[in-house]
């Protein structure tokens, strides 16, 4: 018998890992803006600032637009704790992952590129700042 057959199974991510990915956004914005300078850079950065928020808020906007599920107004009015949600299953297009495996790879991405950029953006400022 599966050991994992008798796992609670999720269809959607917990709320705290879209809270991690809107916190990892909100950072690539910040650091974007380390990057700014005068005229052709503050406006690069805005429309990038933009971009990101657009990406950050359109999926929240069409997920309150579209068609509600059981089990999101459930999750939503009385969403299990992180643990347990990371300890239980993930059901995907794929099949079945863990609710761990599933927050690494949906936070590895913006994680990588949001702290890469500021410390990228921290080195560009102390060289800058040295000159």
């Amino acid at each position: 018998m599966d050991p994992r057959s008798n796992r609670p199974v999720s269809t959607e991510l917990h709320p705290a890992v879209f809270k991690a990915i809107a916190g990892l956004t909100l950072l690539l914005i910040f650091s974007v803006w380390l990057f700014a300078g005068d005229g052709y850079g503050e406006f690069l950065a805005s429309v990038v600032t933009g971009f990101l928020l657009l990406t950050l808020f359109l999926p929240r906007t069409l997920w309150r637009v579209g068609g509600k599920h059981a089990e999101s107004d459930e999750m939503r009015q009385n969403p299990p704790t992180f643990h347990d949600w990371s300890h239980g299953d993930l059901h995907t297009g794929g099949g079945r992952m863990s609710g761990a495996e599933a927050t690494l790879e949906a936070l590895t991405p913006i994680g990588a590129v949001a702290i890469g950029m500021m410390l990228f953006g921290l080195l560009f400022n102390a060289i800058m700042g040295a000159q």
